[in-house]
């Protein structure tokens, strides 16, 4: 009771410091708007009854007032120009309650330059808040952990200072601060944080234990296998944070727009006051007001601020990457987001992407030269037991299961998609394909059975062969027929297994195109080809694969999505544009969603930003709105769009979820 106790006082002093410190930072932010808030309060005032009667006194009010908000614009301004950037928003807000200034329109000129920083500090509230968020959803960690000492004791410290090997203790209900193995026994954990999935799973001694799980019952004892930086969460947290540098091709486009945007406006603004000017010279009857002209002028400056495009876009994406992470899929960028929405042609891997790829010897078909399935699994297993390809680890755990006496193996040779060859006890062992065999001039006639076959050869006579299994992923029907009513990408299956494994694989999952027996570089040609097909038709290939053996795939295709959860997790995240973290296909399906609702999120705000500047822009130019109407549709237009922005963001991450 007292540890409790203590530990609820310190959370409640942080959490009141920082409450403190947030309160203060907000005031120092706000300081400079209010101040001016005040000042043009106290003129608008005096000019209503009639108290401001010097003129002088009236402009240095209105000046003070508009001072605290204007110097960090002009601040910003000086900054562009320095870097011979001449026409921005910041240049657009001086001009334009410079000019409010000259046309003796004090109070509008301070009202502009004040609701433009208050829209500013929204803003940035908004995207600070966005950026949080992501972070807080996503680092779930605690800050200490029970480490074991030297001398038996436990000690509490912060994670970061845990190194690889140490024993930490985790209790019922805590989350496991690093990325560990279990010892001891086998143990319960909820990975709903990680994986969505809301029935505890319960691991076995020497498994891995992913950082953010939390212990369902009991003290458990694990080993730390990461430290705190490079534990899976860290990096998902760091690719997630560098995400927001890979612009997708619309934010560029938006970028390029917005710096021909304020230059092409300021060119519009001086036509508008020169344009009457010139006509006004040979229409007599038409009067020309300098004042009323460049008010027009000024208007149309404040209204075309692009602010609401340049922030909000950006802003959607990586709301998408941090609401996309929360659910198990990582976006290298906002670039992979956008190219997914623009897939065409999906590829995939079968073996650990479609299915488990935990298999399982069905039987062993045994020849001459092996008296019984024993001594068959005797010389496989040997020459397989450093292997860790699932169809390996099957063959080695059946030959454990039916207690084959183990013996190392010599001259280990792996031939890429094929399988191994091997020394054992002095006989020369081939194991894989039945192309190896051939290769070797063994006769090898291959069998119609259904499953994954691995053939074994000894001393150069076929041995007998066994019939492996492997069974879908539990969402993949259910996921993949989604992706096809919803999206309508041609889907293909590229894999070196047999024909009639992969044809029953294909013929479940209702895939058309299933191609078969081919080898990792012929893999590579098929995809070129099918990508190639996709560009023709304007569209994008995808390829998804388990990231062990799918590197040059993934780094091929337009897209490479990897599958995670796998021992090749860690090369899909530096080969992949997308990792499944958690290896499902209602993952993928994730994906595909997210990307097409931000892409509608980005039209829906490019459209409205754009119509209601136009619609204003147009009053403005014909005299029928003032500089008040263009700071407030300039700043609501914003906050609107920003708004909109972040709409995916509480979508993918709400509590019903």
């Amino acid at each position: 009771m007292c540890t409790q106790t203590s530990s609820c006082s310190c959370h409640e002093h942080a959490h009141h410091t920082h409450e403190t410190t947030t309160t203060q930072s907000t005031w120092h932010e706000l300081r400079a708007p209010l101040t001016s808030a005040v000042l043009l309060a106290v003129g608008m005032v005096g000019d209503h009854f009639g108290l401001m009667q010097s003129p002088v006194g009236r402009l240095v009010l209105y000046a003070a007032a508009w001072l605290p908000v204007a110097l960090p614009v002009i601040r910003e301004a000086c900054e562009q120009v320095r870097h011979l950037d001449f026409f921005n928003e910041f240049t657009l807000m001086l001009l334009a309650t410079i000019g409010a200034f000259a046309l003796g329109e004090y109070p509008e000129a301070v009202a502009v330059m004040l609701f433009y920083a208050v829209g500013e500090w929204f803003q940035d509230r908004a995207v600070g808040r966005a950026r949080h968020s992501v972070r807080a959803l996503l680092d779930i960690r605690p800050q200490r952990t029970s480490v074991l000492q030297a001398d038996g004791t436990w000690a509490e410290v912060h994670p970061q200072e845990v190194e690889t090997g140490r024993t930490i203790q985790a209790r019922a209900g805590e989350r496991v601060p690093l990325d560990s193995t279990l010892l001891d026994e086998p143990a319960a954990f909820d990975t709903s944080a990680l994986t969505g999935e809301s029935v505890p799973r319960t691991l076995q001694p020497g498994e891995p234990v992913a950082a953010s799980m939390v212990v369902a019952s009991g003290v458990v004892r694990l080993k730390v296998e990461r430290k705190w930086n490079d534990s899976a969460l860290s990096r998902i947290l760091h690719m997630v944070e560098e995400a927001a540098d890979r612009k997708a091709p619309v934010e560029r486009t938006i970028r390029r727009f917005a710096h021909r945007y304020t230059p092409a406006v300021m060119a519009l603004a001086v036509l508008l006051v020169a344009m009457p000017w010139v006509y006004s010279l040979y229409a007599a009857d038409f009067h020309y007001q300098f004042a009323d002209w460049l008010y027009r002028a000024l208007v149309f400056m404040v209204i075309s601020c692009p602010c609401a495009i340049v922030i909000s876009i950006p802003l959607a994406y990586f709301a998408a990457i941090g609401a996309a992470s929360h659910l198990g899929v990582l976006f290298k960028g906002g670039y992979c987001l956008d190219a997914l929405r623009r897939t065409g042609t999906l590829v995939f891997d079968k073996t650990g992407t479609l299915t488990e790829g935990r298999f399982s010897i069905s039987h062993a078909v045994c020849g001459p030269a092996v008296k019984d399935e024993a001594e068959l699994l005797y010389y496989l297993s040997a020459v397989e037991r450093g292997s860790t390809h699932p169809l390996a680890l099957a063959i080695v755990k059946k030959a454990e299961q039916l207690g084959v006496k183990e013996t190392e193996a010599q001259h280990i040779r792996e031939v890429p998609g094929r399988g191994m060859t091997a020394t054992v006890d002095g006989h020369e062992v081939c194991a894989g394909r039945a192309k190896l065999l051939q290769a070797q001039g063994i006769a090898v006639s291959e069998t119609q059975e259904t499953g994954t076959v691995v053939y074994c050869a000894i001393d150069g006579r076929l041995a007998g062969y066994v019939v492996m299994s492997d069974q879908l992923k539990a969402d993949t029907p259910q996921a993949l027929q989604t992706i096809s009513r919803k999206f309508r990408p041609e889907m293909h299956i590229l894999s070196g297994d047999t024909p009639q494994a992969v044809q029953a694989v294909a013929d479940q999952l209702h895939i058309a195109h299933a191609h078969s027996g081919l080898l990792p570089e012929e893999k590579v040609e098929q995809l070129k080809a099918l990508t190639q097909q996709a560009h023709d038709r304007q569209q994008l290939a995808a390829f998804v694969g388990d990231g062990i053996n799918d590197a040059p795939a993934l780094a091929l295709a337009d897209v490479g999505i990897a599958i995670g959860g796998c021992s090749g997790t860690d090369v899909a995240m530096e080969t992949a544009d997308v990792v499944l973290q958690h290896g499902r296909m209602s993952e993928l399906l994730t994906a595909f969603s997210v990307s097409h609702i931000t892409h509608r999120i980005v039209v829906e705000n490019i459209t409205f930003s754009l119509g209601i500047k136009l619609l204003i822009l147009l009053l403005g130019a014909m005299g029928m709105a003032s500089m008040w109407a263009a700071v407030f549709s300039d700043v609501g237009v914003a906050l609107l769009c920003i708004l909109n922005a972040m709409r995916i963001f509480s979508r993918y991450t709400s509590p019903r979820r």
